[in-house]
């Protein structure tokens, strides 16, 4: 038996991570179903209720001794495993001394362990950056160049391992969570019921993140997360008001529900709005958002998911990984970074992407299908570097 730790944060709060976990594990699995796979997490229920007894929780909360990835579990843990895959976003220097909120230095540990122990590091369909520090730029160095195999999801992510220093060959793919399946109509119906949401209607969703403001280069302006919260809802309103259709509210972090409330209060036209106000696994969120005529974005993976279903989107752009979507995909128009943002730019926008829907539709259909396959060739291509060489040992 195979046995693969990987990396990221994967407590199921965040759709767009917990997306990526359910989606490395498939496209293993179905090369290789005899795997094993560790997963370090600080909610172990999130994966022994969503995942097969083949993948195994690492509970990694603070009394285990533990500071998410740093710390003895995940330590204990590598010389059970063949290979450790580094899969998420979690190779970037925002808060770089939280080891709260940020996985660096529990990075450089975890390396410099398995390479002494000779565990081989994979990048695993993963971004890097945005890295604004020397010492993160330095820590980033050390753990790409120690890496035996680095699959990045973006051509962005690759320049930014070169530009500080990384000499180890990179591939470019695109973003495992492209391949997660939408859960069945029967259960995206229920879903709508639980939250007393009618069905049969025209949806535009909206998607917010309370942390837009946080990912801000040093000395960059903000409009602020007051003003934001302004936008997002006045907008909503004018387009209630000139497509005569219904917003749907698709928050994808626990943490953005009370952001998302504050939106939907300070909305004029809430008779034509709704929230989904409870949490919900990627496969269902994926059901959410293809229900919509075009979504409007800001946290990553709601505008990643909304691509996987072909939906149009407007992205609201607050971190690099957003860019690099846009440019990959070829919809850098639909794009308005964060500090710019304002009602006549966002509704201007979103009337643009609401006449020509249908042909962005099919142009994902055809672009996203390819990045899609991109995505599943990694599990194919780790699988003839290490299979072979575990089956001989």
């Amino acid at each position: 038996m195979k046995t693969v730790m990987v990396l990221g944060s994967f407590s199921g709060n965040n759709a767009g991570d917990a997306a990526i976990l359910m989606s490395v594990i498939r496209d293993i699995s179905e090369i290789s179903p005899e795997t094993q796979f560790l997963v370090p997490t600080l909610r172990p229920s999130f994966i022994t209720k969503n995942f097969s007894p083949s993948v195994l929780p690492i509970d990694i909360k603070p009394w285990k001794l533990s500071l998410k990835l740093l710390g003895l579990p995940v330590l204990f843990h590598i010389k059970k495993a063949d290979t450790i895959l580094i899969t998420d976003a979690i190779c970037f220097d925002v808060h770089l001394w939280n080891p709260l909120d940020n996985n660096l230095f529990a990075l450089v540990i975890i390396s410099w362990v398995a390479k002494l122990l000779k565990k081989p590091i994979v990048f695993f369909n993963n971004g890097v950056g945005p890295l604004n520090t020397n010492l993160g730029k330095k820590i980033m160095r050390y753990v790409g160049s120690n890496a035996d195999l680095i699959i990045l999801r973006d051509e962005d992510s690759k320049k930014l391992l070169h530009r500080i220093g990384v000499r180890t060959d990179i591939i470019v793919k695109a973003d495992s969570a492209l391949n997660l399946q939408p859960s069945s109509d029967e259960t995206i119906k229920k879903v709508l019921k639980e939250n007393n949401i009618p069905q049969n209607k025209k949806f535009i969703g909206i998607n917010v993140t309370t942390y837009a403001d946080t990912w801000l280069k040093k000395g960059e302006s903000s409009i602020g997360k007051k003003r934001y919260q302004e936008i997002i809802a006045n907008v909503s309103d004018a387009l209630i008001k000139k497509f005569n259709i219904f917003i749907l509210f698709i928050p994808t972090h626990p943490m953005d529900c009370p952001f998302t409330r504050a939106i939907y209060n300070l909305m004029k036209e809430k008779n034509h709005a709704y929230m989904i106000s409870k949490h919900y696994t990627p496969d269902k969120i994926c059901g959410l958002l293809k229900l919509c005529e075009f979504i409007v974005g800001t946290r990553f993976h709601s505008t990643v998911l909304s691509s996987a279903m072909h939906t149009p989107f407007i992205s609201i752009l607050y971190t690099p990984k957003n860019r690099s979507l846009m440019k990959q995909l070829g919809i850098e128009e639909y794009g308005i970074e964060f500090k710019d943002l304002s009602e006549k730019r966002l509704f201007s926008l979103s009337e643009n992407l609401w006449k020509n829907r249908k042909s962005v539709k099919n142009q994902l259909s055809i672009v996203v299908d390819k990045e899609k396959k991109k995505a599943k060739d990694t599990a194919l291509i780790f699988y003839e570097k290490y299979y072979h060489k575990m089956t001989r040992r």
